[in-house]
């Protein structure tokens, strides 16, 4: 019997080639300011009149889910194994939650609408954690924290329709809807934008990453 030598022994080193570093400030102002200006788009960005028609034939959480989806799987390709993916999870939530809001719950009271938040933070966080599961080691936590931002959201939705319907009750229709859709859009920034992003850019460090895997057969 022929002995072996070392070069019958083989080895296989594999690796997810990321950043020694977690992003940095800038990286989670972009974070924040996609958050804002793709809320906006979907709160402001026909009002005061019909849209064009190429404009009107997309649905408008199509458009939005897909832009805020894409702008921040961008942000993540660099940081992520398969964070390109991150952009399907994020348009699935929006979509699930504006087929709730239109279809399901068109009272828009906080009982009402607290349970859909939360089942659309539910499904954008699942979705979100197979993504940050292929590179960290604890992210299980991040399906909660979605299920309560969304939450927050829907909170201050409703706090911001109740203060339409209350002291501004008697404003121009305009001037209610500003208060409405701005109260939402800077909890969505707060909630979505500035605690997510600021939670998930302490994921995305060093410490919390898979290392890389070494096999060898003989």
């Amino acid at each position: 019997m022929t002995p072996r030598t070392p070069t019958d022994i083989s080895f296989t080193f594999s690796a997810v080639s990321t950043p020694a570093m977690r992003p940095d400030s800038s990286w989670l102002s972009y974070w924040i300011l996609g958050v804002l200006c793709c809320g906006g788009l979907g709160r402001f960005l026909w009002v005061g009149g019909a849209p064009p028609a190429f404009v009107a034939a997309i649905p408008r959480p199509l458009a939005v889910g897909a832009a805020l989806g894409v702008w921040q799987s961008l942000l993540l390709v660099r940081w992520l194994k398969g964070g390109g993916d991150w952009w399907l999870p994020t348009l699935a939530g929006v979509l699930l939650s504006s087929f709730l809001a239109a279809h399901l719950l068109p009272d828009w009271t906080i009982a009402a609408w607290l349970p859909g938040a939360a089942a659309a933070g539910l499904v954008t966080g699942l979705g979100q954690w197979l993504v940050l599961r292929r590179t960290l080691r604890r992210s299980a936590g991040w399906i909660l924290l979605c299920v309560g931002a969304k939450v927050a959201g829907a909170l201050a939705t409703s706090g911001g329709l109740l203060l339409a319907d209350g002291p501004f009750a008697s404003a121009s229709p305009a001037t209610r809807l500003v208060v409405a859709q701005g109260i939402s859009l800077i909890g969505q920034t707060l909630t979505d934008g500035w605690l997510l992003g600021a939670v998930l850019g302490a994921l995305l460090g060093p410490g919390n990453r898979r290392g890389p895997k070494l096999t060898f057969s003989a």
